[in-house]
């Protein structure tokens, strides 16, 4: 029997392809990523970037990793939403009827 991770790993390894689901609050959404924190707080003098959100830099460790294969990102990150909001969203928002193939990993965060 397979895990889905090794189901991943022959996805990208065989198949040269993956769609990685993304789906979440601000965090995933890459809100956060716009700001530097310096001891607890935000120092508005300074910019971040959404390159330096977690969903980008997977999917971009990923891409290095199987430089041959074609990655789909799909973030469905909404800021100030939880759990129970984010239930009603799942299938509008990540899954395949949205205009992206189905997600074949899928990386959830709700604070």
């Amino acid at each position: 029997m397979k895990s889905a991770l090794q189901n991943t790993y022959n996805l990208l390894k065989y198949k040269n392809r993956l769609t990685i689901g993304y789906f979440g609050g601000s965090i995933t959404s890459g809100n956060s990523a716009k700001h530097i924190i310096e001891n607890g707080k935000i120092v508005p003098e300074k910019q971040g970037s959404i390159t330096n959100s977690y969903v980008n830099r997977t999917s971009a460790w990923i891409k290095e990793l199987f430089p041959n294969a074609v990655i789909e990102t799909v973030n469905a990150g909404v800021s100030d939403t939880h759990t129970q909001l984010g239930l009603y969203r799942l299938e509008s928002t990540l899954m395949n009827t949205n205009g992206h193939n189905m997600p074949d990993l899928v990386f959830i965060e709700f604070t």
